[in-house]
């Protein structure tokens, strides 16, 4: 189902071409301890754009708003302010609500279309063929260019809080990704040492990553071992 309503707590960093800055940043302060952000959603972009495409009244308030010359701001407030009440009175289809995809959601989501499957009988599915699945796809996996993004996030498993490394390359296709208990320059490495042994990977020309300081240690790390050029 495409995710078009997310909930704060399904929203970090990498969600930002999903719902926005202000979106991605309210899901990463519904993280961090101490900081108080009221339960809430966003409605993803994708969303945003489809619903204002079904909403006919509101192109015409549009069009008015790109004539309108910068300096005239009492017309553009008036005209703000008419589509703004025309977005609020729009309905979100059902459809659209998103699933936070919970073994239990599965199973009612597949309940809903006539099938009976057992939430228990899904978990089990997955640590029986997601493995043999990972090896079978990864020949016939893309290839990827040698532009890296590498990033990673915060996820919640059975309580505990854990660390999703990921990488993609310019085009947005995915590297690879990588769960990790720790968020420092051993795990950084041993997820770069991953990616490059992906069979759709090359040696990047370029790797783009944040303000981690563990990524200059695993770049070190890499070079050292020969991994990489120095």
């Amino acid at each position: 189902m495409s995710s078009y309503v997310l909930g704060f707590q399904d929203i970090d960093k990498a969600k930002i071409k999903v719902v926005g800055g202000k979106g991605a940043s309210l899901g990463e302060l519904s993280r961090i301890e101490g900081i108080h952000v009221p339960d809430g959603f966003c409605i993803s972009t994708i969303a945003f754009k489809r619903v204002i495409e079904e909403t006919p009244s509101i192109h015409e308030l549009l069009d008015q708003l790109s004539f309108l010359k910068v300096d005239d701001r009492h017309k553009i407030h008036e005209l703000s302010s008419e589509i703004r009440k025309v977005i609020e009175g729009i309905a979100i289809p059902e459809g659209y609500c998103r699933y936070a995809l919970s073994y239990r959601d599965l199973e009612e989501m597949m309940q809903e279309r006539g099938m009976g499957v057992d939430h228990s009988t899904i978990n089990r599915w997955v640590l029986r063929y997601a493995p043999e699945l990972d090896k079978r796809i990864r020949p016939y996996l893309k290839p990827t260019n040698d532009s890296w993004r590498v990033d990673e996030t915060y996820i919640k498993i059975r309580g505990v809080w854990k660390y999703l490394y990921r990488a993609v390359d310019s085009q947005g296709n995915t590297l690879d990704f990588m769960l990790s208990a720790k968020r420092d320059g051993k795990a950084a490495a041993r997820f770069l040492h991953k990616v490059l042994k992906g069979q759709h990977t090359q040696l990047p020309r370029v790797v783009t990553v944040d303000k981690n300081a563990a990524y200059p240690v695993a770049m070190e790390a890499l070079k050292a071992d020969e991994t990489i050029e120095k």
